[in-house]
């Protein structure tokens, strides 16, 4: 399970194999999954490997958001830019703009809610969903 990969990434930070740097963002994947874990357990759900995927790339785009406010106030943004990329290992191969847009293209009904529940039901996690929304308006 990817819990697992990441858990022994972690390991890894520790070893000195991988930068401390990452160490933060490991923590919060971890942490945000047993919190999902949690949650779910009352609905009687399993944590699948698309549902820590798709909390990776919520602490992503957390530390890319973070690393851009520190870079625009003048500050070091290092920290985050390692914990975004050391998360991205962990990441499918993403589709690009021109392979989402073939995707798009092949559908018969390309209104935007559609489109948007095809790829959460078939690319999740292998794509970025604002990206999708993004080509579906036509932009």
């Amino acid at each position: 399970m990817l819990l697992d990969e990441i858990k022994k990434a972690n390991m890894r930070v520790m070893k000195g194999e991988i930068p401390r740097e990452a160490k933060p963002a490991f923590e919060q994947v971890i942490s945000k999954c047993l919190l999902w874990k949690t949650d779910a357990k009352n609905n009687g759900k399993e944590l699948t490997d698309n549902d820590v995927l798709a909390i990776i790339q919520k602490v992503i785009k957390e530390c890319q958001e973070s690393a851009e406010a520190f870079k625009n106030a003048g500050r070091d943004c290092r920290e985050y830019e390692v914990q975004a990329d050391a998360l991205e290992a962990f990441l499918p191969k993403q589709l690009s703009r021109d392979e989402i847009k073939k995707l798009i293209a092949e559908l018969d009904n390309k209104s935007i809610s559609n489109v948007m529940k095809f790829f959460k039901a078939n690319y999740s996690g292998k794509c970025d969903m604002g990206l999708v929304s993004t080509i579906a308006q036509g932009k």
